[in-house]
């Protein structure tokens, strides 16, 4: 007699202390998009993730095909925030052309005078110029964020986690086999794959069989090693997982079927967090909240906007430049060290320094470890001055308190305040 998963193992959910004990024992492959989403996550999540990956050693691999897809991909991934930037500024200059026309055929219609229609217009400027400088707050450090693809600090570190950790490629027999068996299994409907869009991959050498030689690569190298399989993916698709009313309980039980009776051990899906909150488990140490920040998680890799081609349209504002008040200053930092923001006393340093501070000196006052980058840093000051001007505490038009200097290269090595500031602190003291 046997037990009620002698021959029905792929219903089963693994619990927790399994998964954990499954990190520590199992071979490990990441895919594109958990490569990719180092460049679309927080900094906080592509650090932690690196140091995870890192924490794999010699268990951790990539497939060529994972590899492949990472390299198609990695431009694209690298200009989305500027398309991102490009769209909202087309969409903020459109939406301020249509009302303004829709307000001029408002006051015809109601014989309001033309400077009150000016008034309203004057409104629509400041909010389309306000709207704009929050954007471009958060686009301040994108030099740093997305460098010349030879200065990239997050591909050299990718370089360094995955040396000798990514699988060669299938003899051109051996990958023509596979292909087909992809595409046969995407018509039968059976995982992995099957959800892949044909039409969106035509253009593609291996067409609709891209996950199948994940798959299949993945299981060779676990079946090698004799050891379980993990999968790390933010793939939600069925064709990867076991889902039931919205629920993730598991990998897809056709991928536990067949490697089990191709291995006799187990497979394990785990998505970029769950895995980030094990190994911290496993760790005896807590990640930050911002850690799990991925960024995108649309499971298709972004494709081209046709919107994007075109030049944004002119917003017609000048808000002109404004300087800065010690009171605005000062409300600013005050903000700052009540949320326990750090950067509060980056400033602060920097503004004793003559208005500059090293990276070196960032990292020191932070606490930071070496391996953790400083993408976003200058975010929460940006945040605070805006919540902060539009509280009436700082003038608008103002130049970003804290901003990275590149002397030498893609990476800010200096952070600094405008000198009106430095002033304006000097003369208080």
């Amino acid at each position: 007699m046997a037990g009620i998963y002698t021959d029905f193992g792929h219903y089963r959910v693994p619990d927790r202390a399994e998964l954990k004990s499954a990190l520590e024992q199992a071979s490990v492959t990441i895919d594109a998009n958990v490569m990719l989403d180092l460049y679309r996550g927080s900094d906080a999540y592509t650090s932690n993730m690196m140091v995870a990956l890192r924490w794999l050693d010699s268990r951790l691999f990539v497939t060529h095909q994972a590899m492949r897809e990472f390299w198609r991909n990695r431009t694209s991934v690298l200009e989305d925030r500027t398309k991102a930037k490009l769209d909202i500024d087309r969409a903020l200059g459109s939406a301020n052309q249509t009302l303004r026309q829709a307000f001029r055929q408002w006051g015809n219609r109601t014989q309001t005078s033309d400077s009150e229609i000016a008034e309203i217009a004057k409104l629509l400027d400041s909010f389309v110029e306000g709207s704009r400088d929050l954007v471009s707050s958060f686009h301040v450090d994108d030099t740093e964020n997305y460098p010349a693809p030879s200065e990239d600090p997050i591909l050299q570190e990718l370089e360094s986690v995955l040396e000798g950790r990514v699988a060669g490629p299938l003899a051109a027999g051996e990958w023509s086999k596979r292909v087909a068996e992809g595409i046969r299994r995407h018509e039968a409907g059976i995982a992995p794959g099957f959800k892949e869009k044909a039409s969106d991959k035509e253009h593609l050498p291996e067409k609709v069989a891209g996950d199948y030689l994940v798959w299949s690569q993945a299981c060779d190298i676990a079946c090698e090693s004799g050891t379980p399989l993990v999968v790390i993916t933010r793939d939600q698709k069925e064709d990867w997982w076991w889902r039931e009313k919205g629920a993730f309980l598991g990998p897809n039980r056709d991928l536990v079927e067949e490697f089990n009776g191709r291995s006799g051990g187990q497979v394990y899906l785990m998505t970029p967090q769950d895995f980030l909150r094990l190994f911290a488990e496993l760790n005896h140490t807590e990640l930050p909240e911002d850690a799990f920040d991925a960024g995108s998680q649309d499971d298709e890799l972004a494709s081209a906007d046709p919107l994007v081609a075109s030049e944004p349209e002119p917003v017609v504002a000048d808000s002109g430049r404004s300087e800065w008040t010690l009171e605005g200053y000062e409300a600013v930092i005050s903000s700052l060290e009540y949320e326990g923001s750090r950067q509060a006393a980056v400033i602060a340093a920097a503004v004793a320094n003559d208005g500059s501070i090293s990276r070196e000196a960032v990292y020191e006052i932070c606490e930071f470890e070496p391996t953790r980058m400083l993408r976003g840093f200058t975010k929460p000051v940006a945040r605070h001055t805006r919540m902060l001007q539009k509280a009436g505490k700082v003038p608008h038009g103002v130049p970003e308190l804290l901003s990275p200097a590149y002397d030498f290269g893609p990476t800010a090595n200096r952070w600094v305040v405008p000198d009106e500031v430095v002033r304006l602190v000097g003369a208080s003291e």
